[in-house]
């Protein structure tokens, strides 16, 4: 079988054993999309790529799928085959071909996302493969001398850990001219690279905003309003004209819509709920409500149990595609951290660190959910708040649930903390 052009051919070094493990995982993993009768494998797995595939069929196949996933259109055998043919792949990737690899389900549809995660791991490993037939191919070079042969592959490997550092050195000079220049272009009129929450209060205190790449942190214990307070920031930052993606572990999409709807027209539960409107006027509201949120630029993922390392891979295919400035993240003690041979407290501070990469990487600001215990602590690390630019810890009291809310910013990287404001949920 062909392997993926993506990734040239095999490494000399890379045993037939692993090729046929990597072979029956992809292959598993069409089979599993293929048997998918619910068709939502194909949205849940939609960050996967066809160059993160080896086999070259299977490549194919799955730039079919994501194509007709695309388009709103079912995902079977005979609508496989008729978009391989539509996009010109080779001509033996037929409905017979799909057919056997139909059949081989393995485990069942369900396992979906686990082998799509199997094969991004899969693909981060080749690329180690790669590099050392790079050096095994510099080494059994007999035109070249030893010494020049260790010039070449200390070159090669400064290359590849510079390609793969986060940030860049760069000279004092060259920061002190972008500060300039971003403070000239300050000086002269334009507006300043930080992003309103929408609170006046609160953009008082952290100087007149978040500013991209930083962790802001919404903290309170169980039932505090956290989720909502999250929502209504990413509402006002949306109502700016910013582009905020959400991913809520907690809650399903529709119920963040109904709870925008209500923050909107202020209409009980009853009625966005179950649709109980009183007369036309309210029902206009409610319409009107629907079509100025509707408009909103504004993305949604409602997936449990997300990878931190998956939401890396949507937060940058979003921001190459449409443009990024706000990631909502509700929340962190529900992420998977996707390492083990670690306890929870190691998990939640590699998550809230993994965060911090992503807004700083990404030049974006992200915004998430902690759980506080009974003391008022961050539950199962303190990681957290080493990570967070901003952190705000949301008061109860007698088990209120609406209305004013005090809220303290226990941090502020940007101006003062340990002041409680007010602010109404």
């Amino acid at each position: 079988m062909s392997q993926n052009n993506g990734h040239g051919s095999a490494p000399l070094i890379m045993s037939k054993e692993y090729q046929r493990r990597i072979n029956d995982l992809e292959r598993t993993f069409i089979s599993a999309i293929l048997n998918d009768y619910t068709g939502e494998q194909i949205y849940r797995c939609g960050y996967l790529e066809p160059d993160d595939f080896f086999f070259m069929p299977y490549a194919d196949i799955w730039e079919a799928m994501k194509s007709l996933g695309a388009d709103d259109l079912g995902i079977d055998i005979q609508t496989v085959d008729n978009r391989l043919r539509a996009l010109g792949k080779p001509i033996e990737l037929d409905a017979s071909y799909l057919k056997h690899v139909y059949d081989d389900l393995g485990l069942g549809s369900t396992f979906a996302e686990s082998y799509a995660r199997l094969i991004i791991e899969n693909r981060e490993r080749r690329q180690l493969f790669q590099v050392a037939n790079t050096l095994a191919t510099l080494a059994n070079d007999e035109t070249k001398s030893s010494a020049e042969a260790l010039r070449r592959a200390h070159a090669y490997m400064t290359e590849q850990l510079r390609s793969q550092a986060s940030g860049e050195i760069i000279h004092a000079r060259e920061a002190y001219d972008e500060y300039y220049n971003d403070l000239e272009r300050l000086y002269q009129g334009e507006k300043p690279d930080y992003i309103s929450t929408g609170i006046a209060d609160l953009d008082r205190l952290l100087d007149g905003g978040i500013s991209r790449g930083d962790l802001f942190i919404v903290s309170g214990p169980y039932k505090s309003g956290k989720s909502l307070k999250m929502q209504q920031l990413g509402l006002n930052m949306a109502s700016q004209g910013m582009k905020v993606f959400v991913w809520s572990g907690e809650m399903k999409t529709r119920k963040l819509i109904e709870r925008a709807a209500k923050m909107e027209t202020g209409m009980p539960n009853s009625v966005l709920r179950y649709g109980q409107f009183e007369n036309d006027r309210d029902w206009k509201r409610f319409t009107d409500a629907c079509e100025k949120q509707s408009g909103l630029p504004m993305l949604f993922n409602d997936k449990r149990g997300l990878k931190v390392a998956e939401l890396n891979a949507h937060v940058a295919k979003l921001k190459a595609a449409h443009g990024l400035d706000v990631v909502i993240f509700d929340y962190i003690q529900i992420a998977d951290a996707g390492v083990s041979n670690r306890n929870r407290e190691q998990e939640v501070a590699y998550i809230s660190g993994e965060l911090k990469r992503i807004a700083m990487d990404h030049d974006v600001i992200v915004i998430a959910g902690s759980q506080l215990n009974e003391e008022g602590k961050s539950r199962e690390s303190r990681a957290i708040m080493n990570d967070a630019d901003t952190m705000l810890v949301l008061q109860v009291e007698n088990d209120q649930t609406t209305g004013p809310r005090k809220v303290k910013v226990e941090l502020n990287r940007n101006g003062p903390q340990g002041v409680t404001l007010e602010m109404f949920l």
